[in-house]
């Protein structure tokens, strides 16, 4: 017998509007005490992000555009599927290069919980698949920015950021 599937659709969850009027999240997965977040930021203009002291954060880009980072001054440009790590402290300012996108935002606190991401074309063990590009697991359809939790089958398709988010204790 196979576990059932359990898929976080993003279209399906409230959009949250940033207080800069910059962009919205949704948020798909949280730790219970919040600890972790896995959310999907949707970027409507060039902005900085908000300061989150005592946070570790990754930002993976779904597209469809380009996005321009620069963290405490050092310039990242990234395509849809790329990421980068910096910490919630940071000067981040992001510069939409081919106009509005979306992007996975993993948070977790420092101390409290901490992440790692990879590239991945299917399952692994205890991690989260972050839905880079529309896929499926047997019949049920996958899209980008969507959350598949585990277990995760085998025979899943699609391009997939692997998401594992560790409690810390004591």
């Amino acid at each position: 017998m196979t576990d059932p599937l359990t898929i976080v659709r993003r279209a399906e969850r409230p959009d949250e509007p940033w207080r800069n009027g910059a962009g919205r999240t949704r948020t798909l997965w949280t730790l219970p005490d919040s600890a972790a977040r896995i959310s999907v930021a949707e970027l409507e203009r060039d902005a900085p992000f908000s300061h989150l002291p005592g946070i570790d954060r990754t930002f993976c880009l779904l597209g469809p555009g380009r996005v321009v980072l620069e963290v405490d001054g050092i310039v990242r440009s990234l395509r849809p599927g790329e990421w980068t790590r910096f910490e919630g402290e940071a000067e981040v300012r992001a510069r939409l290069a081919e106009g509005p996108v979306r992007a996975f935002n993993i948070m977790t606190a420092r101390g409290r919980a901490r992440h790692r991401v990879q590239a991945s074309g299917g399952a692994l063990d205890q991690a989260m698949l972050g839905v880079l590009e529309d896929g499926c697991a047997g019949d049920a359809a996958l899209r980008c920015g969507d959350l598949v939790l585990p277990p995760v089958p085998q025979g899943i398709t699609g391009r997939f950021l692997a998401i594992g988010i560790e409690p810390l204790t004591g």
